[in-house]
């Protein structure tokens, strides 16, 4: 598994990407079959970790309103 880069995030994002990340471990090995839920915990994962995600409303103006 990659390490998610967590710089610039608050102490909660940061805790809840290192549950995540261990929801995830333990899902790909004790549960292989169930990818759907694999699958939510990575799209889970991307959209707190992915910059282009993670534009707040009260950022947001009419240059990246998209």
């Amino acid at each position: 598994m990659r390490a998610v880069e967590t710089t610039g995030m608050s102490d909660a994002d940061r805790e809840i990407v290192a549950l995540l990340e261990k929801a995830l471990e333990k899902l790909r090995r004790t549960s292989p079959k169930r990818k759907r839920v694999t699958g939510h915990v990575e799209a889970a994962l991307k959209c707190l970790t992915d910059p282009r995600e993670s534009i707040l409303p009260s950022d947001l103006n009419s240059a990246n309103d998209g």
